[in-house]
């Protein structure tokens, strides 16, 4: 099995094709967290599902869990990709702080 980074395609944006499995965790294009097991997506977490006036905590509780779990990647759904993956670290609270923010602005749309 291929490791999650070396699915990894590059035109554009960064990319990963979303395999059979992956694509029934699909519901459309969106901001999302990816759980990462064994090379494959086995979970996707929308912000745009989160709710409504409790956006912040859901979204701090999902980066709690990415960092916990440890092989987590934050990104945009399209068209059965995930686009320009970033790994959820401790070190990168900058990243944590605009997984909130859109959280909040996603659900303004």
């Amino acid at each position: 099995m291929k490791d999650f980074l070396d699915r990894m395609k590059k035109n554009n944006c960064t990319y990963v094709d979303l395999n059979e499995s992956e694509s029934e965790l699909y519901r459309g294009a969106g901001w999302a967290i990816a759980h990462v097991s064994e090379g494959e997506i086995n979970s996707l977490t929308y912000l745009n599902e989160f709710e409504y006036e409790s956006e912040e905590e859901e979204a701090q509780a999902a980066v709690k869990a990415a960092l916990k779990e440890g092989n987590a990647y934050f990104g945009m759904c399209s068209s059965y990709q995930f686009c320009e993956p970033e790994l959820i670290r401790s070190d990168n609270p900058t990243l944590a702080a605009r997984i909130m923010r859109l959280s909040v602005e996603d659900d303004d749309q």
